[in-house]
């Protein structure tokens, strides 16, 4: 049961209390400040048991696994942040140690050698390796790390509150939280996929049927559990083309979202007699041409002349033999766009994919506006939008409230990369009053599915008193939840969450190369001004300025290894100029940040910033994300100094890299503010739920205590956005 008593603490915030009596009183506060050093805080400490001791130290590794404790800090230099090492003492050192080494030689006798070269910069007891200008002594960071394991925390905790639960109540939460998953209409990280799984192993009674599966990737892990267990069933799903190939995908490990180079999995005769089965049943069997190279690869291990499938054969001897089909929708509604015939492209679309009538609703507004076809179009586009789901809906309504204003803008890829979406000012813009009848369409289909939701849901709205937390206004209605990383926190991209009260804000970078490929990461932060340029920086190249401290380069992590950058809040916002902060991570060489065994970057908010208290202190970090991207450069967050807010940012980009910050300041400005402006063209949280109580019958209040129910960022709330699937299910 470890591993589901592992995914109830991170998607439930539970412990499993093992049965037995109460603790003694010493016993309980030991387990309670164990807990607490970790960054845990018992809601209800009347449920200890004494059992529970014997599991402290596994809950507390949870804890601090997720926090981005991954190991022992060693520092670089001692008197880190107070004191700075000065570049010119490396030449010292290494003129010293050659010295060192030649009358040691000298003295027995003989000449220095590679083995003694080698031993004299061998710090592979430590654990990582430093930049060879900051002077390094493994005997003393030896020593240093074993003292720096009793130096005291920090007072500012951020503490996540968890709950003790019985074994049947946390069957009951992993059941709630993955049928909750399975309901979600938006994609699912691949950590809260691979946690869906595991859940689905004996604790669901049932699955799902798979049109109850809004989500298209989420229905593939179904998909796959069925096709395992009786292949013969496939056929009847009504699986289309694009559904085989994440199957496919799913089979083989590859990337279910079809984003990236897939494999096949190698199927038996009766596995290809199924597949071929599900194509020909499929009524969109056309569509292997939006995939042609993918299709042509299956087909020749499909071996389709073994099956009796004319369909098949006769649409795969058209694929092979043309790259378009002009039978296809695209193909037909782009002829018809080209003839300006607006209203029959609307028409069609509306009647077989609605979806993307929505998704190309601004391009074919505007194209109605030019051939003055607005009404017929808008008649059409209202009879459509019924079956579209609530997410399309409310992307849709972001664009044409935004109306073309914000532009270039930022397209974020599966891979969490960054793409400039070009465009002047106004680009596909319409008027006043064709934008208000297009909005006002837009939340009379969201209307009604929140009336039809409230007829399904186990929540009613109706006749509650909601209070919604003013925080969620700068919190993005989340939409692709697949891309993000994982987090203590995860908030959509371009989300403001408040940084919070302290003197100082510490960023750490941990990560593990993998045997026998060295990796050497830097991390480096930019002081940017309201126009995204760049101010100043620290990075390794310079490792303060008054306001900003480096603890200085390390350039290997065979066992794991730790930069950090302190800001003094107060200095840093007295700078002229300053106005953002943004933390970079750049692959200076090795291995992908995909590929390494761990690689962390988060922040703490600390009181106590000195060589007397411990560096890293996991009670105190706010967040800390996951780098998993392949690019060289990663961006999770920025720093808005002038509000107080932290920017949700998670990008990943390769544009202007170079080995140094300062190189790269341009492209990561325009990607910075691409970020940032997402808030124009997308719903947040708050007008969302304001939308969804108003259709509901609900009433909003001012205060938190005269609610029934209450949508906030913390874990008392009914709807915690910062772990979205429940509230997307609801709201999306």
């Amino acid at each position: 049961m470890t591993t589901h008593e592992h995914i109830a603490f991170r998607r439930c915030r539970v412990l499993l209390a093992p049965g037995g009596p109460q603790p003694s009183a010493e016993l309980a506060v030991a387990t309670l400040d164990e807990l607490r050093n970790a960054g845990l805080v018992v809601s209800d400490p009347e449920d200890l048991t004494a059992g529970c001791a014997d599991r402290v130290k596994q809950w507390a590794a949870w804890s601090r696994a997720e926090r981005g404790q991954k190991g022992d800090y060693s520092p670089l230099f001692a008197g880190f942040p107070e004191q700075l090492p000065t570049f010119d003492r490396s030449r010292l050192r290494f003129g010293l140690g050659w010295v060192r080494l030649a009358v040691r030689a000298l003295r027995g006798g003989g000449a220095v050698n590679d083995a003694d070269v080698r031993a004299a910069t061998d710090f592979s007891r430590i654990g990582w390796w430093p930049a060879s200008s900051v002077p390094q002594d493994p005997d003393r960071a030896l020593l240093d790390r074993e003292f720096r394991r009793t130096l005291p925390g920090d007072e500012l905790q951020q503490l996540t509150v968890v709950r003790l639960v019985s074994d049947d109540e946390m069957r009951r939460l992993l059941q709630d939280f993955a049928l909750g998953c399975l309901a979600s209409p938006g994609s699912l990280r691949d950590d809260v996929r691979a946690d869906l799984d595991a859940v689905l192993d004996g604790l669901l009674p049932a699955l799902p049927a798979l049109e109850e599966i809004p989500f298209l990737e989420t229905r593939t892990l179904v998909m796959r559990r069925v096709f395992a267990a009786d292949p013969r069933r496939l056929p009847g799903l009504g699986a289309t083309p694009d559904d085989l190939l994440r199957l496919f995908a799913d089979l083989t490990g590859s990337d279910v979202s079809l984003g990236t180079t897939m494999t096949y999995p190698r199927f038996t005769r009766a596995q290809r007699r199924a597949v071929v089965a599900a194509l020909e049943a499929s009524p969109r069997l056309g569509d292997v041409f939006r995939r042609r190279g993918l299709w042509l690869a299956v087909a020749r291990g499909l071996h389709l002349k073994e099956f009796d499938a004319p369909r098949v054969q006769e649409v795969f001897g058209r694929l092979r033999s043309t790259r378009r089909d002009a039978t296809s929708l695209p193909s037909r509604v782009e002829a018809r766009l080209a003839a300006s015939e607006i209203t029959a492209a609307v028409d069609l679309l509306a009647g077989q994919a609605p979806g993307l009538l929505v998704r190309q609703l601004r391009r074919l507004v505007h194209l109605a506006v030019e051939h003055d076809q607005v009404a017929p179009v808008l008649g059409t586009v209202a009879t459509a939008l019924g079956p579209v789901p609530p997410r399309v809906l409310w992307a849709a309504h972001g664009q044409f409230r935004d109306n073309g204003a914000t532009y270039p803008r930022l397209a974020i890829n599966k891979s969490g990369g960054a793409l400039r979406v070009p465009g002047p000012e106004g680009h596909l813009a319409v008027g006043t009053d064709v934008q208000k009848q297009v909005l006002a369409l837009l939340e009379g289909a969201l209307t009604a599915h929140q009336e039809a939701r409230e007829t399904t849901s186990e929540l009613k709205l109706a006749g509650a008193r909601v209070w919604i937390d003013p925080a969620l206004e700068n919190v993005l209605l989340p939409d692709q939840l697949r891309s993000t990383a994982p987090g203590l926190v995860q908030v959509e991209r371009g989300s403001r969450l408040a940084l919070g009260q302290a003197p100082v804000l510490r960023l750490f970078l941990h990560w593990r190369e993998p045997a026998g490929a060295r990796s050497d990461l830097d991390l480096s932060l930019l002081a940017l001004d309201e126009n995204f340029r760049l101010v100043e920086q620290v990075s390794w190249t310079n490792l303060g300025n008054g306001a900003m401290t480096h603890s200085g380069d390390l350039t290997s992590a065979p066992v794991g290894a730790q930069e950090f950058i302190d800001v003094r809040l107060d200095a840093a916002r007295a700078r002229s100029g300053w106005r953002y902060l943004v933390p970079a991570v750049y692959r200076y060489s090795g291995p992908v940040f995909g590929e390494l065994p761990e690689a962390v970057l988060g922040w703490m908010l600390r009181e106590q910033c000195s060589a007397d208290h411990a560096t890293f202190d996991p009670s105190t970090v706010v967040n800390a994300f996951a780098l998993a991207g392949r690019q060289p450069q990663a961006l999770p967050m920025l720093v808005d100094l002038a509000n107080d807010e932290v920017v949700q940012l998670d990008l990943y980009t390769a544009r202007g890299f170079r080995n140094s910050v300062e190189n790269t300041a341009i492209p990561t400005g325009e990607l910075v503010a691409g970020v940032v402006a997402r808030a124009a063209v997308k719903v947040s949280t708050a007008s969302a739920v304001r939308h969804a109580v108003a259709a509901r019958g609900g009433v909003v209040v001012g205060e938190r205590e005269q609610a029934t129910v209450t949508f906030g960022l913390d874990d008392d709330c009914t709807f915690d956005a910062r772990s979205p699937q429940e509230l997307l299910t609801e709201l999306v």
